[in-house]
């Protein structure tokens, strides 16, 4: 396949069907992985690589892959890169030229999709791929979603030893279990966690140098999204240090902002956290076991000094300490705090009244008669 090869068309209105990508034309490095996913990766770009050799040994290869996870993870960006690691042109299907209204339409454009794919050694890419791979139990369906699957179970079945399939999809838990079948490996891409998405950060910071509490305050309040939505942050981080001048407010500030304009990009918690009082952002910093946020970062992303930052820390968690201490003593019959509050009774008529029990319990009451009854008993 050249750059000169006529692309396949909607017979009908003779939209293209997919786009030719060249490998010198695909510059994209490999998104930033986890070490799990990284090494289902390098697997299977070297089971491409060494498709002969598996079919010489009698091992069949595998010649299909379903790359599955949520948006902004990298997954296109995956693609590109083996295709461009492998050498081989990439076909990406055109979704707008291949759904059609018309009953039958779509399906006849699958299948000249794969037979133009066939005839070149070549990687088919099916972006979006849900859009004709969905599940076919729904009972509103009138029936072309079963013709399309249909038509593309067939197409997959019999694809050309030449080339290699990859299927695309934000929305895995919607495909057709027998289409899901068809593809020899199954690559999930997760969402990136805090390491993975610091450097994200730092890779799109480019030559932009900041702290590196910053950058990992960028990861943090990039929690549960993809690598899309850190991207995003550091893009606005890279405005608010060009453009920010001398005096002016600090990173706090820019994610105070990034926050209002994106709240979908930022997780309800760490958006209350950022825009409330500081000291409960920066407790949070600091108790936060996997940022791991030292008490000098603090006072860096704070714009203070680490003895301010210390000592602020330090009155927060003591009177927090102190709060709970009085919760803890407070209202309790017979605690410390309820028996010290007791009326004390004075020590000499305590003396007496001990005295006097003992008197009693002996059987003898001398020294303790009624001086009146007395004088009329003798009388």
């Amino acid at each position: 396949m050249t750059p000169f090869t006529p692309v396949p068309v909607d017979r009908g209105t003779s939209a293209p069907l997919a786009d030719p990508l060249f490998p010198e034309d695909l510059q994209l490095g490999p998104p930033l992985l986890d070490t799990e996913t990284r090494d289902a990766v390098e697997t299977t770009k070297e089971e491409w690589g060494s498709h002969e050799e598996l079919l010489s040994a009698g091992i069949e290869p595998p010649m299909s892959c379903l790359i599955h996870g949520a948006s902004g993870s990298g997954k296109t960006q995956l693609a590109h890169w083996l295709a461009r690691e492998l050498g081989r042109p990439v076909v990406s299907a055109r979704v707008d030229g291949l759904v059609s209204s018309s009953p039958g339409t779509t399906a006849r454009n699958i299948g000249t999709l794969f037979g133009f794919a066939n005839r070149h050694r070549c990687i088919l890419q099916l972006d979006e791929f849900d859009a004709i791979a969905g599940i076919r139990d729904d009972p509103q369906e009138l029936g072309e979603i079963k013709r399309v699957v249909s038509a593309l179970l067939q197409n997959l079945d019999s694809r050309s030893g030449l080339g290699l399939t990859i299927g695309i999809t934000n929305r895995g838990h919607l495909l057709d279990p027998a289409v899901v079948r068809r593809f020899d490996v199954q690559l999930e891409i997760p969402k990136p966690g805090l390491h993975i998405r610091a450097a994200i950060a730092r890779h799109f910071l480019g030559p932009v140098e900041v702290p590196d509490s910053h950058v990992r305050l960028i990861a943090w309040v990039t929690d549960g999204h993809a690598g899309a939505e850190a991207e995003i942050l550091v893009r606005e981080c890279r405005k608010f240090l060009t453009l920010r001048r001398s005096g002016q407010d600090g990173i706090i500030d820019m994610l105070q902002t990034f926050a209002a304009r994106n709240s979908a990009r930022v997780d309800g918690t760490r958006s209350a956290l950022i825009a409330g009082e500081p000291r409960h952002l920066h407790q949070a910093l600091r108790h936060d076991q996997e940022l791991g946020f030292t008490v000098a970062e603090i006072g860096e992303v704070a714009g203070k000094d680490k003895s301010t930052a210390s000592r602020a820390l330090s009155k927060l968690e003591g009177r927090d300490s102190n709060s709970g201490s009085r919760r803890r003593s407070t209202g309790r019959p017979g605690s410390e705090r309820s028996r010290a509050r007791m009326p004390k009774r004075p020590v000499k008529a305590a003396r007496l009244q001990s005295a006097k029990r003992s008197r009693v319990r002996n059987g003898s009451t001398a020294g303790w008669t009624n001086p009146g009854k007395s004088a009329d008993a003798a009388v």
